[in-house]
Parts: structure tokens; sequence; C-alpha cells
């Protein structure tokens, strides 16, 4: 996060940049309650474990909002 201060303080993030410290930070957060081998057993079970997916889902897309604020994008 110290690398998106100052990159956005002297304007030089490219959007290449951005992307990627987005997707850092998304994947920093869903690992602070899933694991990958979490995230796969979840995937693989979708159809199975409907309930358990969509509260994993929501999760992930919360995490994305919560980056997306914390980056001031959109």
């Amino acid at each position: 996060m110290r690398f998106l201060r100052l990159a956005k303080k002297n304007r030089d993030v490219s959007p290449t940049s951005l992307d990627t410290l987005y997707s850092n930070r998304v994947t920093i957060l869903i690992r602070k309650k899933y694991s990958v081998s979490d995230e796969l057993a979840i995937l693989r079970q979708r159809d199975v474990k409907a309930e358990e997916f969509d509260a994993y889902n929501a999760y992930v897309e919360d995490c994305k909002a919560k980056a997306k604020e914390e980056m001031e994008l959109d």
C-alpha cells in the first residue's frame, strides 16, 4: 500500500501496475479467510454445496469492493 500512496501522489502509476496492485490486494484479503486449497475445494463442490459456494462468492465480492475502496478506484 505504501507504493500505491507514493505512486498516486506522483501520478506515476500505469494501468497495468494498478491492476496488479488491485489483484494482489484482493488475494491478500481472500487469504485472510480462505487458503488456496479451501478455494479449490469450494469451487469443485459448488454444485453440491451451493450455500458454502454462495458464502465464499459473497466474501470474494466484498474483498474486491474493499480493495477498490482502499485504492480509491471507481
